[in-house]
């Protein structure tokens, strides 16, 4: 998070309450349940202030857990038991929590969990909006029948990828149902991948966004890709980048393929480089590494994860094809 992006003063949660109301009751929050607010020691003060103000209008119970920024994970029993007994959890923090055993533990029993870190602009510009749902939910069931995606561009990329067995996911902003988790703002169609499957090249072209290191990229490098895993990064000083990231963490799971999938969200603007990048409207969005997300991800615990998004692919499902070019092609997904 850049501080600019951020208010100072304590009088700016007044003006997200209105917004963060809509979101809760988006995520059917009601006067009978109770929502945690999950947030650390060094995340922006505001947005738990406000949830709180907002879920207090609507007459629910709202309990706030701030844990310490130094905590390495959520895997304490006293989280698990507090995310079991919510009904909804607004995950506010830098702690690792996404891709945890309790995160999932605490979905199964039910409870909806919601990730909100991005600048009030950008939850404002990309609030939830029914076409990016409706876009999501259509293209679920079409992807999880599908039982190959292939992804090609002008640009050399030519990648194949089984999927059949893995059920797709939606993101749209809003945990709307038991058990789901959503970012706000996202608008994404995906699906993660069994471990050893996908094969061939992908090729990032300058303009791509490399989320963790927060930029566009600069130059092509090309991915080649064997059983699942990337087994070399080819090009000039970005490869090497990308060689020393991946490289860092010692371990070759941080190499394998975790999900693949497409963005929903017309409103996204390919200059703001976070949640913007990922849901991008037509965009190819492929990560590697960690990959633990009930019920449709993997067994990858590794502790790295990389997202590459990329404009200008075309995407099939089998024979059909979703994107051309950066243009989504079926009527009903667009």
């Amino acid at each position: 998070m850049r501080m600019q992006d951020f208010a100072v003063s304590y009088h700016a949660a007044a003006e997200n309450v209105g917004l963060f109301r809509q979101v809760l009751e988006g995520c059917k929050l009601t006067a009978s349940e109770t929502l945690l607010l999950f947030t650390d020691t060094q995340f922006y003060p505001l947005y738990p202030a406000a949830f709180m103000a907002a879920a207090q209008d609507i007459g629910a119970e709202v309990i706030q857990m701030t844990v310490p920024s130094t905590l390495p994970d959520i895997s304490s029993s006293y989280i698990l038991a507090a995310w079991q007994e919510a009904d909804l959890v607004i995950g506010m923090s830098q702690v690792p929590w996404l891709y945890s055993r309790t995160h999932d533990e605490a979905r199964q029993s039910g409870t909806r969990a919601l990730m909100v870190q991005e600048p009030i602009s950008v939850l404002r510009r990309l609030s939830p909006d029914e076409d990016v749902r409706r876009r999501g939910r259509a293209g679920v069931p079409l992807l999880t029948a599908g039982k190959q995606m292939r992804i090609t561009s002008a640009n050399g990329t030519d990648f194949v990828v089984n999927k059949e067995g893995r059920e797709a996911y939606t993101l749209y902003s809003l945990a709307d149902e038991p058990g789901k988790w959503d970012h706000w703002p996202q608008g994404l169609v995906t699906f993660f991948a069994d471990q050893g499957q996908g094969d061939g090249a992908i090729v990032v072209d300058p303009g791509t966004v490399y989320l963790k290191f927060r930029r566009h990229s600069t130059e092509p490098v090309k991915l080649h890709i064997r059983e699942g895993s990337i087994v070399k990064f080819e090009g000039g000083a970005e490869a090497r980048l990308l060689e020393d990231w991946f490289a860092q963490w010692n371990d070759p799971r941080s190499y394998e393929l975790a999900h693949v999938g497409w963005g929903t969200e017309h409103r996204a603007d390919w200059n703001v480089i976070g949640m913007d990048s990922e849901a991008y409207y037509g965009n190819f969005l492929v990560a590697f590494g960690r990959n633990i997300f009930w019920p449709v991800g993997g067994d990858n615990d590794v502790a790295s994860h990389w997202d590459f998004c990329c404009l200008n692919h075309n995407i099939y499902v089998d024979d059909q094809i979703i994107v051309d070019n950066g243009a989504i092609i079926p009527e009903n997904l667009k």
